[in-house]
């Protein structure tokens, strides 16, 4: 994952303060490790951290909850996609076989990572040393399992549901000029139910970093809003896409104010 990082910040900067960084669609996440070892970050367009409690030294955790997507990466050429009839760019939802079709097709050995808006952010505090958690639902499958031991190795505790459906999962074709065109099967993420979201899955939890995809589904969001704010943690929303904004403008005023 392709990072900024800035060490050391002044704790003056997170700590008691309202703080809101703007940042273009194209900026790279940014983490900030203050000196009391606390974690500010920054990963897409907007962030808000709220820091009224953030002095407390018994919740330091940044806990996550969004969809567990595999990603799977492939570098090919710009003929390759071509033939697959995918305008370079942007995300396409698939079918599981779609990808395994399209995987065929290429000479070239894919990586296997942990994906997904959310998951992504706290891996990256995770491997900077800070307290992570990741929510999601998984399937009982092989990249489900490959998907819970990378979080572990991320030093990241996985809360995961197991579904009877597979892993969700994203095929990330990579062309030479580095753009990505993503292929992407929800598969398991859509049975993360709103009942199975609790308070206790956000326990010694400082900031909830909520995937801003949730927004699609309103009583997932709702819930998870709910459980976090129970759980006396902030909450930090990701914006996901400008798609996300247009469509969920009025919900997000709502949260924002609320």
């Amino acid at each position: 994952m392709n990072m900024k990082i800035i060490t050391r910040a002044n704790p003056d900067f997170v700590l008691n303060m309202r703080v809101k960084i703007k940042m273009s669609s194209h900026s790279l996440p940014i983490f900030c490790l203050t000196n009391t070892g606390r974690i500010l970050f920054c990963d897409g367009m907007f962030k808000y951290i709220f820091g009224d409690n953030m002095h407390s030294d018994k919740s330091v955790r940044i806990t996550g909850i969004g969809a567990a997507l595999v990603d799977i990466l492939v570098n090919e050429s710009d003929r390759f996609l071509a033939g697959l009839g995918k305008e370079k760019g942007g995300m396409t939802l698939v079918e599981d076989k779609d990808i395994a079709q399209i995987l065929s097709k290429t000479q070239n050995r894919p990586v296997i990572v942990p994906g997904g808006a959310a998951c992504n952010t706290i891996m990256g505090v995770g491997k900077l040393g800070g307290k992570a958690r990741f929510i999601g639902m998984r399937g009982d499958d092989e990249y489900g399992r490959i998907f819970e031991n990378q979080l572990m190795e991320c030093n990241t505790e996985p809360v995961l549901s197991v579904s009877e459906l597979p892993t969700g999962r994203v095929l990330s074709v990579i062309t030479p000029d580095a753009q990505s065109s993503m292929f992407t099967f929800i598969g398991a993420s859509t049975q993360l139910m709103p009942g199975s979201i609790t308070a206790e899955m956000f326990a010694d939890t400082a900031i909830a970093m909520i995937e801003g995809y949730l927004l699609f589904n309103p009583e997932l969001m709702d819930a998870a809003l709910m459980a976090a704010k129970k759980a006396g943690c902030l909450v930090a929303l990701d914006l996901a896409s400008f798609e996300v904004v247009n469509s969920s403008k009025d919900r997000l005023d709502e949260i924002i104010k609320t």
